[in-house]
């Protein structure tokens, strides 16, 4: 995915909010259950495109931390939805 990250405001206080928009490839990979019994799920491959809104915080100054929900769309024969929920830190390098 290439991602376009933004602000939702100027201001950049303790808790900043932000939204992040994007593109690109999906693979799939998925087995397939139904009442007990297995089917084929296959692989598959497909553009996608995405969509995030979080908040960040400065721990000190090379180190933040955020959490984030995000939408995630491929389009399939069927298209396929995905809702993660993701934290973590970031480390500046320079």
């Amino acid at each position: 995915m290439v991602n376009f990250k933004g602000a939702f405001t100027k201001w950049l206080g303790p808790i900043t909010p932000y939204f992040s928009i994007g593109a690109g490839y999906m693979y799939f990979f998925s087995d397939s259950f139904k009442a007990g019994e297995k089917l084929d799920g296959g692989v598959n491959h497909t553009v996608a495109w995405n969509f995030a809104c979080g908040i960040e915080t400065q721990i000190c100054e090379d180190l933040t931390c955020y959490v984030q929900g995000q939408s995630v769309i491929g389009s399939l024969e069927e298209p396929r939805q995905y809702f993660p929920v993701v934290a973590g830190v970031r480390m500046r390098l320079f």
